[in-house]
């Protein structure tokens, strides 16, 4: 019998592009567990592909709670895929709606930051003390620009 390899929780997530917190917190969890202890903890390769697949999970916004409800229909004895694969779309097409409202806040800011870069631009050449500054008085620029970038946070 071939010698199964053994992977170091620092192997593990620089493999599957997270931090050794958050393995920690999905080992707390029970998402993802240890093949065994020697000092230090090691996995199975099949443990790198669970861990993607969290990874995956929380990179779409789903909670780890809800990754852990996945991960357990999948896991319980005699699951079917069509099954886990409705839960899965459920969870994903919930996001759907969410990742609209961020996009329009997003697109909103970068409308913010450009009317904001513009304003800046045009107060970039002058010398003007700001007190004493017949543009900033008038326009309120800087205020403007103040404001502008104060409304997208």
């Amino acid at each position: 019998m071939a010698d199964e390899r053994y992977y170091t929780s620092g192997e593990l997530t620089r493999a599957a592009g997270c931090t050794r917190k958050a393995l920690r917190v999905y080992q707390a969890k029970g998402l993802i567990k240890p093949d065994r202890n020697t000092g230090n903890r090691r996995y199975r390769a099949e443990a790198f592909e669970r861990l993607r697949f969290i990874v995956a999970m929380r990179d779409l916004g789903l909670s780890v709670d809800k990754i852990g409800e996945i991960l357990e229909a999948r896991d319980a004895p005699g699951a079917r895929g069509g099954a886990v694969a409705h839960k899965l779309a459920a969870e994903v097409g919930d996001l759907i709606p969410q990742i609209t409202d961020k996009i329009q806040h997003l697109l909103r800011v970068r409308n913010q930051l450009v009317v904001a870069r513009e304003t800046l631009l045009s107060c970039a050449p002058c010398s003007n003390p700001i007190e004493s500054c017949a543009h900033c008085a008038e326009a309120g620029a800087l205020d403007t620009m103040s404001e502008l970038l104060l409304v997208g946070q």
